[in-house]
């Protein structure tokens, strides 16, 4: 379950990012590198998302999650299609029913201890390189979370690191005035910052987690720096001292599974704007259907937050 909190946060992060009657499709590539004995590889809850945008308001479907935000009222609203309900609420009241729906997963006094000991940095930097993506001229740049866990490490003094490395491919700022589509989903994001801001999403995520209050909002920062706007994004989790630890630990005849070399990413996830299409959307589209129930936001996210399917 405890999953299922950053899969929300990422789920309205990615649906609010348009404007204007434009509809996008975005794919999510998932892989796990670490093999896990006894248990089964975690996948990816959805490999695709469509979002459909007109005016204010944003339409974002998967398979199992769908959402109508506005960026005039400050609401979102959930639907569930299976049991036709929905739930209106602000953004703040959504992120506290994603934190209530993993509450129940209690984390051990001695989890948090280690965790308030892990010291974390974040830079970012503008890589220097570009590619054409949707016919629009990306740069990119790179974003690097270094966290550093005191576990022991026999001949090394610091103990585990793990780095998340991000690069994000964004739009210049030429690109934002000429190129219709992005001027759109650059002003809606403009529009939806006090309502929706994925930045602020993930800084109120992770700020419930011990140590990591701090690191957030100076990931946050750097995040910014770049705009709002990714065309692309590739994330890649390395934990460069691993392997070493793998080798010392079988050299004692220890049973510990294989893990990919140094330099080589445990987790990676790859993201991008596949399809634009900016034909008017239906007003019917942004509306809720007549015979949906609506109910708490707590029920309907309680609802459909074990209902991710496994691929």
């Amino acid at each position: 379950m405890m999953k299922c909190f950053p899969i929300g946060m990422l789920f309205l992060s990615a649906c609010t990012l348009l404007d204007a009657d434009v509809t996008v499709r975005q794919s999510f590539e998932y892989k796990m590198n670490l093999p896990i004995p006894g248990a089964q590889v975690p996948q990816f809850p959805f490999h695709e998302m469509s979002m459909r945008i007109k005016g204010d308001r944003a339409y974002c479907q998967t398979g199992w999650m769908t959402s109508i935000t506005d960026a005039s009222t400050g609401q979102v609203t959930m639907l569930d299609p299976k049991t036709s309900r929905y739930a209106t609420a602000t953004m703040a009241e959504y992120m506290a029913a994603l934190q209530n729906s993993v509450s129940g997963n209690a984390m051990p006094e001695q989890a948090k201890a280690l965790l308030s000991q892990i010291k974390a940095d974040v830079e970012s930097h503008d890589t220097g390189r570009r590619e054409r993506i949707q016919g629009v001229d990306a740069a990119e740049r790179e974003i690097v979370l270094t966290l550093t866990i005191p576990v022991p490490i026999p001949g090394q003094e610091n103990g585990l690191r793990v780095l998340v490395k991000m690069q994000v491919w964004q739009p210049g700022a030429e690109a934002a005035a000429r190129i219709p589509w992005v001027r759109e989903m650059t002003s809606y994001y403009n529009r939806a910052m006090d309502v929706n801001n994925p930045l602020n999403m993930m800084r109120q995520m992770f700020t419930a987690i011990p140590g990591f209050g701090g690191v957030m909002d100076k990931m946050v920062k750097e995040m910014a720096k770049g705009g709002g706007v990714a065309l692309r994004m590739h994330v890649a989790v390395v934990m460069p001292d691993l392997a070493n630890l793998m080798a010392q630990a079988r050299a004692k005849d220890a049973a510990v599974p294989d893990v990919p070399a140094s330099d080589a990413p445990m987790v990676e996830m790859n993201s991008e704007i596949r399809e634009v299409n900016t034909d008017p959307v239906p007003d019917g589209v942004l509306q809720i259907p007549a015979s949906y129930q609506k109910v708490p936001m707590q029920d309907l996210v309680k609802g459909l937050m074990p209902a991710a399917p496994k691929q």
